[in-house]
């Protein structure tokens, strides 16, 4: 991901986070971006005003507990030239 901290920006892979890293990663005070493929579940919280809405993702071993999220706030969008799918 890259160098951590205030004032710093990760970015991470088009694959599920890994929760672990992702929050130590956030501890820090860096700003965190990650790009899902666009069948990741990201269930609807809250829509906000510019058209992102906060989510909630979870540790892959809490999937069906439910019980550690992790609150996020994603961005839908389509590359130029693909087929369709968001990100």
């Amino acid at each position: 991901m890259g160098p951590t901290g205030a004032g710093n920006a990760g970015v991470g892979r088009p694959e599920p986070p890994c929760l672990p890293p992702w929050r130590a990663a956030r501890t820090s005070g860096a700003d965190l971006l990650w790009r899902v493929k666009s069948n990741a579940v990201l269930p609807l919280c809250r829509q906000l005003e510019d058209g992102s809405y906060l989510s909630q993702t979870f540790a892959a071993e809490d999937y069906y507990q439910c019980h550690d999220p992790e609150h996020v706030r994603a961005i839908e969008y389509t590359l130029e030239g693909s087929t369709g799918s968001t990100g």
